[in-house]
């Protein structure tokens, strides 16, 4: 019966979940049920000793006669409920926490809350009528206060906390209604009020703790899971988590990477980052300065810091980390230290420097390059204006380096261009550097003091690069030539030094080789000279500014002209005729000279067309020519174009142009023989092995260079030569033709020796092309015939 009420209010307010909890899951809901019932049973003590105090106080003050017996009998009741109260609390200490609670657990709570409530509504009731008025006040003020402790007691689980202030509240406020005084009806309305306050409060409150519950479990969860994410990171990433606090001290160091350093992460402990740069006591202090910098101004400012990059020794090995944190601050705003993450860069950072020594190093010799040699010869300049200091620029070239290259290989080529470095550096001194630009081109910037010390380094170079080199068991011998130019003498700007070193250098090669130029101001004019050549030589091939002349070949016995030799000549409009010597240098240099090739062979194929049958025209083909790849499409065309017999058509080559590439050049010959051509080998024995060439490809006709001509009656090696080419020239079925006769006594010796062909200024010189038609329509026999 005296539950009916409770089971009542049970029945209304079960259902109605506060907190959200009515659309959560049962799981949920039980945990918070649990943290609900955990919260009121927490103030069980301040609540014990708040009803102990105001039950004492109502004893005291309302002990009498009269009440004797119905405090004794209250009295008796609270204590057993308190008693209950405080077991509970008890119990709850020394069991675990429960994690989930059914709504019997907080129906329990609700119905010992409404005893509770009920117990102290008693001595309102029972004592008010027959009290004075300042008991009654003392009453009334007794009977709020627990309404309104209780229920913030009880706040957590609402139905406690409202259950237990209607408790209280309802008897109390029917009894101030029954006194029908005005003053007691207006307590009583505020009674009402202050209920309905309390009530609102208490389930704004249990929302509220029902809300943050679930954030805080949240919050845990999402801890537990950034912690199982952090561990496996950690455990299985190749970075690592650091943490130091405000006074830059290690107090979180992941396994890894106290792993990497080779300790334990306890012994890390008290260590600051700076002291992981002196791990490495083999290398120098200086090192780790700037980084040590660094890493205290970031850290003193609280700025974070990226990919700052630490060098750490790790089991003696140097290594690079690049670390990367964030300033920590804690729940007051003070800076707590710092929380970041480290990896290791080392295969990046020595990739890196490979890239970097491969931007400025030579990768063959090992030496500076191009780019690596100008930044030193800036800051030479630089320190020069600042202390008029003097230096020199060295150019260096390798005399017949490509011969090497072109018949040993280019693997030998590479061995004998890193021996070279070698010596260059070999004949260096301290603060000197030597440089490859590329190719067989070295340049040298020396720390000189003066004019004899550059000539003492360029002879030295001279020498030792001029010594043979021993390579897979092979000799091989190459020479050196150098241009030397001299800061500020010969200019005070990086490409100008270089350039005129290139000039000297220029000049060394053009004198005979093996020698050394420091540029003058006559080298420069004679360059500059140069360049205007080859500027009109430009402007000639464009203009046809070009001529031929026909220098005839006659047959030895009986002086008819057999062959004419194409001879081109530029006719300059302000210069008159130049040289050949003076320009096909050039056009070979400038690559003019295939235009200008085509040109003639076109012009003397054209011309000769029109010549008796029986006359050839020769015409030269230059090495150039033959690199191109396409001198026989030139050639085949030309033939087409003119109409020219392919067999009237002879073509004279020297022995550089097989120097140049041999097994492609003798492709390109027989590919020429095959369109009915012939080929002539010219300045016979003035090159490097034509025994070898004679008997590779079949040569049509020798032609003995006029070097030896001039020389045969004087010289008896000159003589000798002679016999020997035209001796080894009949042999083979060859024709010889002796160039540059100019005397009978020279036409005589040369026909006893066999010679078949004359050549030279006694025979004809060269001539206009109507010239040569007038001679060769005559039909005449020129000098070289038998009486």
């Amino acid at each position: 019966m005296i539950l009916r009420p409770f089971t009542n209010f049970w029945r209304l307010t079960a259902r109605q979940e506060s907190g959200g909890l009515a659309t959560m899951p049962p799981e949920q809901k039980a945990e918070i049920r649990a943290a609900q019932i955990h919260a009121v049973i927490a103030l069980t003590p301040p609540m014990i000793i708040a009803n102990l105090v105001n039950a004492a106080i109502v004893v005291l003050l309302f002990w009498s006669e009269a009440n004797r017996t119905f405090l004794s009998l209250w009295g008796l009741t609270v204590l057993p409920m308190l008693g209950l109260w405080w077991r509970k609390w008890r119990s709850e200490r020394l069991t675990p926490a429960r994690v989930r609670a059914s709504l019997r657990g907080v129906r329990r709570v609700t119905l010992n809350a409404a005893l509770l409530g009920a117990v102290w509504a008693l001595p309102l009731m029972f004592m008010f009528g027959n009290s004075g008025e300042s008991r009654r006040i003392v009453l009334a003020a007794i009977t709020t206060g627990m309404i309104c402790g209780g229920a913030i007691s009880l706040a957590t689980v609402w139905q406690a906390a409202l259950l237990y202030s209607l408790a209280i509240g309802t008897p109390g406020a029917l009894v101030l209604l029954a006194t029908g005084d005005p003053v007691y009806l207006g307590l009583a309305a505020l009674t009402v009020s202050f209920a309905f306050l309390v009530g609102r409060t208490v389930c704004d409150r249990s929302d509220s703790f029902a809300h943050g519950f679930l954030a805080n479990r949240n919050l845990r969860e999402q801890g537990h899971v950034i912690s199982l994410l952090l561990r496996e990171f950690e455990d299985s990433a190749s970075d690592w988590l650091w943490q130091i606090d405000q006074r830059g001290k290690f107090i979180h160091v992941s396994n890894r990477m106290a792993a990497l350093l080779d300790v334990r992460p306890e012994d890390l402990a008290g260590k600051t980052p700076i002291d992981l740069l002196t791990l490495d006591a083999g290398r120098s202090a200086d090192e780790d300065v700037p980084v040590a910098e660094a890493f205290r101004a970031r850290f003193s400012r609280r700025a974070p810091f990226r990919d700052l990059l630490f060098p750490v020794s790790v089991r003696g090995q140097r290594r690079w980390w690049s670390v990367t944190a964030n300033p920590v601050f804690d729940t007051e705003g003070k800076f707590a230290g710092f929380r970041g993450v480290g990896s290791d860069v080392t295969e990046a950072r020595l990739a890196e420097a490979s890239l970097e020594k491969m931007a400025i190093f030579d990768g063959l010799t090992g030496l500076p390059n191009r780019q690596h040699f100008h930044r030193r010869l800036g800051d030479a300049l630089a320190g020069r204006r600042r202390n008029d200091a003097q230096f020199a620029v060295l150019s260096l070239d390798l005399d017949r380096f490509k011969y090497v290259n072109d018949t040993l290989g280019h693997p030998v080529g590479d061995r004998l261009l890193r021996l070279v470095g070698e010596r260059v550096k070999g004949c260096l001194r301290n603060g000197d550097l030597a440089a490859r630009f590329g190719g067989d081109e070295f340049v040298v910037l020396q720390a000189a003091s003066s004019r004899e010390e550059s000539a003492a380094l360029a002879r030295r170079v001279v020498s030792r690069l001029s010594a043979p080199y021993e390579i897979d068991g092979q000799c091989v011998l190459i020479g050196a030539s150098v241009g030397i130019a001299l800061a500020p003498d010969h200019g005070d700007d990086a490409d100008e030094l270089v350039r005129n070193s290139d000039l000297a250098l220029y000049q060394a090669k053009a004198e005979g080789k093996g020698d050394f130029r420091f540029f003058s101001e006559e080298i420069n004019a004679r360059m500059q000279s140069r360049r205007v050549l080859e500027i009109e030589l430009r402007e000639a091939l464009r203009l046809r500014q070009f001529s031929l002349r026909f220098q005839p070949l006659v047959d030895a016995r009986t002086g008819v002209v057999t062959t004419c030799e194409a001879l081109v000549r530029w006719e300059h409009p302000e210069r008159g005729l130049v040289p050949p010597g003076e320009f096909i240098p050039v056009a070979e240099e400038t690559g003019l000279v295939v235009a200008i090739g085509e040109w003639v062979l076109d012009n003397a194929c054209a011309e000769a067309a029109a010549w008796p049958r029986g006359v050839r025209v020769a015409v030269n083909l230059s090495t150039i020519q033959f690199q191109t790849g396409q001198v026989v499409e030139v050639v085949a065309g030309a033939l087409a174009r003119t109409g020219l017999p392919a067999s009237r058509l002879e073509l004279e080559i020297t022995e550089t142009v097989l120097l140049a590439n041999s097994e492609e050049t003798l492709k390109i010959l027989d590919r020429l023989r095959a369109l009915g051509v012939r080929i002539s080998l010219d300045d016979f024995g003035t090159g490097y092995s034509s025994l070898s060439y004679l008997s590779s490809f079949r040569f049509d006709k020798i032609k003995i260079d006029k070097s030896f001509v001039r020389d045969v009656a004087r010289r008896p090696d000159a003589a000798a030569i002679i016999r020997a080419i035209t001796g080894l020239a009949t042999a083979l079925g060859m024709c010889t033709t002796a160039e540059g006769v100019e005397s009978v006594e020279e036409l005589e010796w040369l026909r006893e020796q066999g010679c078949r062909e004359l050549q030279g200024y006694l025979i004809s010189r060269p001539l206009p092309a109507a010239d040569a038609r007038l001679l060769l329509g005559a039909g005449r026999a020129l000098p070289g015939a038998r009486d």
